[in-house]
């Protein structure tokens, strides 16, 4: 194909370049001024998908290490939430269009024995609730798609720019603080089953913790009886 080409270096570097669509897939966690990086992208092209590591939950800030084991093991320098990683593309200038989630935890082959202990539970939250699972459990990513429009950039209020979406998928104007993106409509077989999912997502929080404590008190009792 004569109109494919790979260049090697960086976008910003690049004053005069024009793109239909960028793809920035698991990079802002890793710059350390990730906010001068996208609004220098904003002139690189009007279409912008990014893919973002959701690593802020509660069982990671639990943990002492939780946090700290992505910046070791991967070189990640932020962490965000959906509701942060929203928040700092509209800072940046952007127009949030959509956002999903990606089933990190659920879909990747592991050996781990924490991460297929927390799999169940995961699985089961995510099909109650799927926020609640993001913000609890962990091991999922954003992926967003944004735009940059010039026009839009003049009615910006302290650098905020506000999602623009079907109307039949906005949220009122008076929730204040939300990225304007409603979650779709639950079924009405999925609100009946609810209470029972999240029971069986504690029971199965309970069964992990467990096994884990378990393993733990393998190891020390394996230590204690060491020559």
């Amino acid at each position: 194909n004569d109109r494919l080409h790979f260049i090697q270096g960086s976008a910003t570097d690049a004053p005069d370049a024009q793109y239909d669509l960028l793809l920035v897939l698991d990079v802002m966690e890793h710059i350390e001024d990730y906010y001068s990086f996208l609004r220098d992208l904003r002139s690189k092209g009007r279409h912008i998908m990014l893919h973002i590591p959701l690593e802020l939950s509660a069982q990671t800030v639990l943990r002492s290490q939780g946090l700290l084991h992505t910046q070791t093991a991967y070189g990640h320098l932020h962490y965000f939430t959906r509701e942060t990683a929203l928040q700092a593309l509209q800072n940046a200038g952007y127009t949030v269009v959509d956002a999903i989630y990606t089933r990190r935890a659920l879909e990747e082959p592991t050996t781990e024995l924490p991460r297929r202990l927390m799999r169940l539970p995961r699985t089961l939250l995510f099909a109650a609730n799927e926020h609640l699972a993001a913000r609890l459990f962990g091991g999922f990513s954003l992926l967003v798609l944004a735009t940059a429009d010039v026009e839009e950039q003049s009615g910006q209020m302290n650098g905020l720019v506000t999602s623009h979406i079907p109307k039949s998928e906005r949220l009122s104007h008076d929730t204040s603080g939300r990225d304007g993106i409603r979650a779709p409509a639950q079924h009405p077989t999925m609100l009946r089953i609810r209470p029972l999912l999240v029971t069986l997502v504690c029971a199965s929080v309970l069964l992990a913790m467990i096994g884990l404590s378990a393993q733990v008190w393998r190891r020390i009792v394996t230590r204690r009886h060491e020559p």
